[in-house]
């Protein structure tokens, strides 16, 4: 990572050209430029990809307030591990058949900044004739469950496409409905994690 990236990941003044300029050369650099799709980051990081899921037994959604406890917990021990710094980028999405970025309705979390507009139908021919995903960045300042609320909601499969990452690191967290999805900074890290949470995998031979 270059001293600049790193610089403008530390400065709270920093505008949004600056910090988009920022995520460009990041991105670039940590994640080659690989569209910033969460379905596609199993298959283009596989040696540094891990998944776990948010409940005993695989179980998908949550009914009680003991089971919520028990999601918020395992996002936030994993995020303990893997952040370092203070600040974070928070991710979320839309999607819409025009070109031009629109945030979705509902997302009341801070201000959100428009990253970059991905044509889905150019990647995968299963997409409609024109169907776009606008991904939009918010800077995040991280302490323990600062983001619960966001977390709840991905659970109750409200909101998707967000996922976090550090300008000052190389790992990056897609949290989803039924756990997350991990693209740790080696594979030697990713097989770690899985050694030490193996009761938090799921037994598909892929760990899907």
């Amino acid at each position: 990572m270059t001293p600049q990236v790193k610089d403008q990941a530390k400065d709270k003044t920093i505008g949004d050209s600056s910090l988009i300029a920022a995520l460009r050369s990041y991105w670039s650099v940590t994640f080659n430029d690989v569209p910033p799709v969460a379905e596609r980051f199993r298959d283009d990081f596989s040696t540094r990809w891990a998944r776990f899921h948010s409940l005993p037994e695989s179980k998908r959604y949550t009914n009680s307030k003991a089971e919520y406890k028990i999601i918020l917990a395992r996002h936030n021990t994993v995020r303990n591990i893997l952040i370092k710094s203070t600040h974070i980028v928070l991710v979320t999405a839309s999607y819409s058949e025009s070109s031009s970025p629109k945030a979705k309705r509902g997302h009341r979390f801070q201000k959100k900044i428009h990253w970059q507009s991905v044509p889905l139908h150019q990647l995968d021919d299963s997409y409609a004739s024109s169907q776009h995903l606008h991904v939009f960045v918010q800077p995040r300042k991280w302490t323990s469950g600062v983001l619960d609320n966001v977390l709840s909601k991905v659970a109750d499969d409200k909101i998707g496409n967000v996922f976090i990452f550090s300008l000052t690191d190389t790992w990056l967290y897609h949290a989803y409905d039924g756990g997350a999805d991990i693209i740790f900074p080696n594979s030697e890290a990713r097989n770690k994690f899985q050694i030490d949470h193996v009761d938090w995998l799921s037994a598909h031979p892929r760990w899907m």
